[in-house]
This record gives C-alpha cells, sequence and structure tokens, in this order.
C-alpha cells in the first residue's frame, strides 16, 4: 500500500498538466482507502504542510517520514490534524475557524495559487467540481494513475 501511494504522488507531482488541474492528489476520485494522499506528499517533498482528519495506519507511516524531514505533527481539536513546520503553525492556528480564512488556509497547504479557489468551493461544503466538465484530459490521466486502466 505504501508503495502504490508513494509511486502515486510522485507521478502527479511530476505531470505538469495534472498538477496544474488539480489541487492536489487529494482531489482525485481512488482507491485511498481511508489514507490521506497530502501526508505522503509533504513526505516526500512536494508540499510544505497537510491537513486530515484522524490518522490512519497508512498516514502513521508517512506521518513519521513527514516527521525525519523536520516537520511537526500538531492537534487543532479532536478531529483535525496538522503535519507543517513550527513556524507555519502559528499562521495557521492563528486563521484555524476565522471566517473567510479559506484562501489563506489553501495558500499556507502549498496548493497553487490558481487553484486555491477550488480548494476554497470544496472547503466551503459545496459539493467537488465536475472534473469532467472541468477537464477531460486531466480526469483520464488522474483515473489511469490511480485505478490502472487504459
Amino acid at each position: 500500500m505504501y508503495e502504490k501511494l508513494e509511486k502515486q504522488v510522485h507521478e502527479f507531482y511530476n505531470n505538469q498538466y495534472l498538477r496544474n488541474r488539480y489541487p492536489s492528489l487529494s482531489y482525485i476520485p481512488s482507491g485511498f482507502v481511508d489514507a490521506c494522499p497530502d501526508v505522503a506528499a509533504v513526505a516526500l517533498g512536494y508540499k510544505p504542510a497537510a491537513w486530515l482528519g484522524k490518522p490512519s495506519e497508512t498516514d502513521l507511516h508517512f506521518i513519521t517520514r513527514c516527521c525525519y524531514r523536520g516537520k511537526e505533527l500538531f492537534y487543532l481539536d479532536e478531529c483535525n490534524v496538522l503535519i507543517c513546520d513550527r513556524k507555519d503553525f502559528e499562521k495557521f492556528k492563528k486563521i484555524w475557524g476565522s471566517p473567510n480564512s479559506d484562501k489563506e488556509w489553501g495558500t499556507l497547504l502549498g496548493y497553487p495559487e490558481h487553484l486555491v479557489n477550488l480548494f476554497c468551493e470544496c472547503s466551503e461544503g459545496r459539493e467537488f467540481p465536475d472534473w469532467e466538465k472541468y477537464n477531460l484530459k486531466a480526469e483520464h490521466i488522474a483515473l489511469k494513475m490511480c485505478m490502472d486502466i487504459d
């Protein structure tokens, strides 16, 4: 499981076309079960921070790797965990729960600037964008990558 997720994270972040159309690998429908691909992305050095719910066994494997990279684990509350640099935690903590802070939150999580608005839409409880209408080529690449289809 670890190797498959690691391979997918490398493939996603090394595919310029795909990475410029999805805020992160977490937005691609896949068979990650309960793992958070953003934790693996932080562990592998692609993202500066990750935000997740209760960590799974797979997440714990990558959280350990994040710690080896100098990241720290912070609990914002009983259901929200943040992995980031200590200096950035104060920034996250300052905006945690603040109204209209999604844009700043997305930026701190390392989402590309042109995709922060998509992150904001999703974090406001709106349904995920219709990726097929958004970009059919990116959808096909993502599904092929994550579900091993032709």
